[in-house]
């Protein structure tokens, strides 16, 4: 039979899959894998033994076909003591309780591919995962010569930490394969520089190579194992540098100094949406005494704080050198801002067009985190929106003599028309769990005030990613000093971890104590500017070890 083709509108959906989808999961495994699956492999992913996946359609497929599987991802639990990446975690106090997810299967028709549902389907997966507290990370194997997987798990910020010589046999023919895992939870705790600095000389120094032989693997593999004191944990380096990292760079530094945005509207967007985000940036350093407590700068400081995550020595233009812990100001400012409303690149965005979008927004500037929003007309389902994702915040891409190299960025849909149920709480009623109580917006305007929740968790989310900072200094980076180490406390993505929590209190359908304009009968949080009004989302606090809420 042949493959219905696909709509000229997606409306692309995901939900679990059930036992009604069997015959079409098997077909599909078919068309996709060269391995071949037993049945009761299919029996427990659509029956959910032990299995957990979740499923992709396309709402305004014609024929019929509008809840037919067009694509899948199926992942179970595993203990990680007993996984082949136990060497890999960092365990906590209760070691031996930590699971990972391992992803079994993943796949998409042909006709429905380079729209962002496998990148979807992944996010989903974490997301889960990041939302239990015993899961340490998210792991998969990818056959070595499947160049379109391994470009994805690295955009989705995957490492690639072993080649498995081998490890696939098909049709009496053997493959190597990649491990791929994404690290959640503080379950990684990379090397300083100087660690691996002084473990080279000390290699160098004292030539003892029987050692050396235990660390380094043939270069041939593509990998060199460095053993990290601190953590307890293996850093693995590749020949070419990995995701964003260029040789000679460390892996880690700190975002010190200015934070340039470089916001670029996209479409046609109202006057208060443009005011909105321009005054909640500019509230971002407002610290005069003047105004209302609490302030949107006080959440603001939350997210510096996490550069307190190391001990440093800061040399500064004077050379004037002190140890401790410190925590910078970042200084938020808006170097640029213009409009495209003629929509340069379509309605219908895919990957490729949003980093076209991303490239627009940077022009020619250095050192600047383009801001892309999103208006009404775009339809972002092709960018991974909509599947518990509001936000997007980093893309690979090509640095100096082609070495590749992380590009931080925030990219944010209208909240408002793309996926309300999502991205809009609490002014919208909520697509899944309790729906809780709704409020009015701050400013009247359900568009402005979801995009300032949206921008907030993006904008800390970049600020507190190490891997993604390191090429934002504005001066000269601090040094980090011997014995550093990143505390588990410190975790990525502080902001989408405290997902729909505004207030204390809160819990699933309650935002937590937040205020109401007696009257506008807007629901707030914070302070700004001009004594305006905004409700933003919580951020993980490190130094309490929950969410930090402004009341």
């Amino acid at each position: 039979m042949e493959e219905p083709g696909i709509s000229r509108r997606p409306s692309i959906y995901y939900r679990p899959i059930n036992p009604n989808d069997l015959d079409r999961l098997e077909k599909i495994h078919r068309d996709i894998f060269p391995i071949k699956y037993e049945s009761e492999f299919f029996q427990s992913v659509v029956n959910g033994v032990g299995i957990v996946s979740w499923a992709a359609v396309d709402r305004n497929r014609p024929g019929g076909y509008s809840d037919e599987l067009i694509g899948f991802v199926t992942a179970k639990f595993v203990l990680a003591k007993e996984s082949e990446i136990d060497d890999l975690i960092c365990y906590g106090s209760s070691q031996g309780e930590e699971t990972l997810i391992y992803i079994l299967t993943l796949g998409v028709v042909e006709t429905y591919r380079n729209h962002g549902i496998a990148m979807s389907l992944i996010n989903g997966v974490i997301r889960y995962a990041s939302g239990l507290s015993s899961c340490r990370g998210v792991y998969l194997h990818v056959i070595a010569y499947n160049n379109p997987a391994i470009r994805l798990y690295n955009k989705l910020m995957f490492r690639c930490v072993r080649r498995l010589n081998g490890f696939y046999l098909i049709k009496r023919q053997h493959f190597d394969a990649f491990l791929f895992v994404y690290f959640i939870n503080g379950s990684r705790s990379p090397c300083s520089p100087l660690e691996v600095a002084m473990f080279v000389v000390n290699y160098m120094k004292n030539g003892i190579k029987s050692v050396a032989s235990k660390l380094v693997r043939k270069e041939e593999q593509g990998l060199k194992w460095l053993v990290c004191k601190d953590a307890g944990c293996v850093l693995p380096t590749q020949t070419k540098p990995n995701l964003g990292l260029s040789s000679g760079e460390p892996p880690l530094q700190i975002p010190n100094g200015t934070l340039d945005l470089s916001l670029l509207w996209y479409g046609e967007f109202t006057p208060v949406q443009k005011e909105r985000v321009q005054d909640f940036i500019e509230s971002l350093n407002f610290d005069s005494k003047e105004g209302l407590d609490p302030k949107v700068s006080a959440w603001w400081k939350v997210v510096e704080s996490y550069q307190e995550r190391y001990e440093v020595k800061e040399i500064y233009q004077q050379k004037k050198k002190s140890n401790g812990t410190v925590a910078p100001r970042i200084k938020v400012k808006i170097v640029r801002s213009f409009v495209d409303e003629k929509m340069k690149y379509g309605t219908e965005l895919t990957i490729e067009n949003g980093e076209k979008l991303v490239e627009t927004a940077i022009e020619n500037m250095s050192k600047v985190v383009p801001v892309v929003l999103l208006s009404a007309q775009v339809r972002s389902h092709g960018l991974g929106f909509c599947n518990k994702t509001c936000q997007r915040y980093a893309l690979t891409v090509n640095g100096i003599e082609g070495k590749e190299k992380p590009q931080p960025y925030v990219m944010v849909s209208d909240p408002e028309v793309q996926c309300p149920g999502e991205c809009a709480w609490p002014f919208h009623i909520a697509n899944e769990g309790p729906h809780g109580m709704t409020y009015q917006p701050p400013s009247g305007e359900i568009g402005a005030d979801a995009l300032v929740i949206q921008l907030a968790t993006g904008l800390s989310d970049v600020a507190t990613n190490p891997a993604l900072t390191e090429s934002l200094f504005k001066s000269e980076p601090p040094y980090i000093t011997e014995g550093n180490h990143i505390s588990s406390d410190y975790i990525v993505d502080p902001a989408t971890k405290c997902t729909r929590v505004f207030g204390s209190g809160a819990f699933p359908g309650f935002t937590g104590r937040i205020r109401v304009d007696p009257v506008t009968g807007g629901a707030f949080n914070s302070h700004g500017i001009n004594h305006l009004k905004f409700l933003i989302p919580s951020v993980w606090d490190p130094k309490t070890k929950s969410c930090w809420t402004p009341m």
